[in-house]
């Protein structure tokens, strides 16, 4: 079983969820039910896994980490999205190359 879950832990419902050997795709896929999981059966292997949302990839390790049989799950982990805007001294908007931005989260 292949968990998918936001930055906040919230389940990933709909999303495509890929089984790799490495760089490899396998053919196996599934997509997350309302629980953000999806069960996979798949062959004696070792394996990683992918989930797609808005156009980004996400993986559940940089390397084969599940080996079957034997391994009970996966978990991957999606980011937030957060939109960043620069203003400069003069209230200028304008383009920033090479910034560092420091940032916290405040509540949900």
């Amino acid at each position: 079983m292949v968990t998918v879950e936001d930055g906040d832990g919230d389940p990933e419902p709909n999303l495509p969820v890929y089984a790799f050997d490495d760089t490899t795709y396998t053919g196996h896929n599934g997509t997350t039910n309302v629980s953000g999981t999806v069960t996979l059966t798949l062959p004696a292997g070792d394996y990683r896994f992918r989930a797609d949302e808005s156009g980004e990839q996400y993986w559940s390790g940089t390397s084969n980490h599940c080996t079957v049989p034997g391994c009970a799950g996966a978990a991957i982990t999606t980011t937030i999205p957060v939109v960043v805007t620069v203003e400069d001294g003069a209230g200028d908007f304008s383009p920033v190359e090479e910034a560092n931005l420091d940032a916290e989260r405040i509540g949900a």
